[in-house]
C-alpha cells in the first residue's frame, strides 16, 4: 500500500537484497587475503588447481544464466529503473568488482606463497642457489599467472557488456538508434 508520500518517489537500491547476493563473494576473498597475509598456511598446487577449475565451470554456467537472468529481470521490471532489482544491482556488483578482485587475489597468494608453486617450479627454485635466479624463476611464474588473469579478462568484460546491455533495455526500452549512427541508420 503506497501513501501519498510515495507517489513519485524515486525507487531505491534493496540494499538487503544486494548485501545477501554480494556477501558470499565478499567474504571468500576477504577470507583468503586474510590467510596469505597473517598465516603461514600452504594450499598445494594440486588443491588449488582443481578449485581453479571448479571456479572456471562455476563461473561461465554463472555467466550464462546471469546474463539470462538479467535479461529476464529487465523483461519484468515494468518500467522501474534497473537498480531497484537487487539481484541486478548484486549481478553487476560481482562482474564489476569481483573477477579484478579474484586476479589480484590469486597472484598475492601466489607470491606469498600461500598458492603453492607447481612441483616443476618448485624444483627448479630448489635448484638455482642465488637470489637473483629463485626471483627470476618466480617473476616467470608470476608473469604465466598475470598472462592468465588476462586472458580471463576478456571473459568478464563480455559478460560486463552483455549486463550492461540488459540494463541498457531497461533505461532506455530497448536499443537506442542513436548509439548505432543516429536515426537514418536504423
Amino acid at each position: 500500500m503506497s501513501s501519498a508520500s510515495d507517489v513519485g518517489a524515486k525507487p531505491k537500491v534493496p540494499v538487503a537484497a544486494v548485501a545477501r547476493w554480494t556477501a558470499p563473494w565478499v567474504v571468500l576473498i576477504i577470507g583468503l587475503l586474510l590467510v596469505g597475509s597473517f598465516t603461514n598456511w600452504t594450499i598445494s598446487y594440486f588443491a588449488y588447481t582443481w578449485a581453479r577449475r571448479a571456479a572456471a565451470i562455476v563461473l561461465v554456467t554463472l555467466a550464462v544464466f546471469g546474463v539470462l537472468l538479467a535479461l529476464e529481470l529487465v523483461g519484468k521490471s515494468q518500467g522501474q529503473p534497473w537498480y531497484s532489482m537487487g539481484l541486478l544491482v548484486a549481478l553487476v556488483l560481482f562482474w564489476g568488482l569481483c573477477p579484478p578482485s579474484w586476479f589480484f587475489t590469486e597472484y598475492y597468494l601466489i607470491d606469498q606463497g600461500t598458492f603453492a608453486l607447481p612441483d616443476e617450479v618448485q624444483r627448479a627454485l630448489d635448484a638455482v642457489s642465488d637470489s637473483k635466479g629463485k626471483a627470476d624463476l618466480k617473476a616467470t611464474y608470476l608473469a604465466t599467472t598475470k598472462t592468465y588473469a588476462d586472458l580471463a579478462s576478456k571473459i568478464w568484460v563480455a559478460v560486463g557488456a552483455a549486463l550492461a546491455t540488459a540494463i541498457g533495455f531497461a533505461v532506455g526500452g530497448g536499443v537506442n538508434p542513436l548509439l548505432f549512427g543516429g536515426e537514418d541508420a536504423v
